[in-house]
């Protein structure tokens, strides 16, 4: 199904106080997050997506300088929500706006800020070049990209692609200044990946 991912600083409401939420990437970096911090350690493409946004220059100086906060590297985005909510750790460097969505209407302390412009990954749809059933192939992805598909898309947290459908809260999308990923940093994956374990010291 075709739905959006916006990438959030999450933190824990019963951990932060409400004059020390990390509002942005460079809040992150503060004295009193050194340790506290918990990261994906295998989150490549956001590394590649925001140095995509900082610039080249400066989006190496801060990986360098978070790196430098000495996060805890954990796989895996709902395990770390799963430990951000258990009180674990204070704030998670990135996690998935609809994931925190889902776990704040189950109950769990969580909430999440934005560094505009949000960088934003979407989830695509297509066809194999020799389909059995073609025309029944092209009726199923006009259901997936209708407005009814993507309504249900909503009931699950879901960011819908469609500009026309707003998720559940509006806020995981409304109002936010987006920054989509583009294609071709496919070209410097690797690049970025041999970056972040030389900078995290996971090599």
């Amino acid at each position: 199904m075709p739905h959006l991912n916006t990438h959030v600083i999450v933190f824990n409401t019963q951990m932060v106080a409400k004059n020390e939420i990390p509002k942005n990437n460079q809040d992150l970096l503060h004295p009193r997050w050194k340790d506290k911090l918990i990261m994906s350690s295998d989150d490549y493409r956001w590394v590649a997506y925001t140095m995509d946004k900082m610039g080249e220059t400066k989006g190496a100086e801060f990986m360098k300088k978070l790196a430098a906060q000495r996060p805890n590297l954990r796989a895996g985005h709902i395990i770390q929500l799963q430990l951000l909510a258990a009180g674990e750790f204070p704030v998670n460097v990135m996690g998935y706006g609809f994931q925190v969505e889902q776990m704040r209407s189950k109950g769990a302390p969580l909430d999440w800020a934005a560094d505009e412009p949000v960088t934003v990954t979407g989830a695509v749809i297509s066809i194999s070049n020799r389909p059995p059933h073609p025309e029944a192939a092209k009726l199923l992805i006009d259901l997936l990209l209708s407005q009814e598909a993507h309504r249900a898309m909503v009931k699950h947290h879901s960011v819908p692609s469609r500009p026309d459908v707003l998720p559940d809260p509006p806020r995981l999308l409304k109002g936010l200044k987006l920054y989509p990923v583009k294609p071709a940093l496919t070209d410097t994956m690797n690049k970025r990946i041999e970056q972040f374990r030389s900078i995290s010291g996971t090599q």
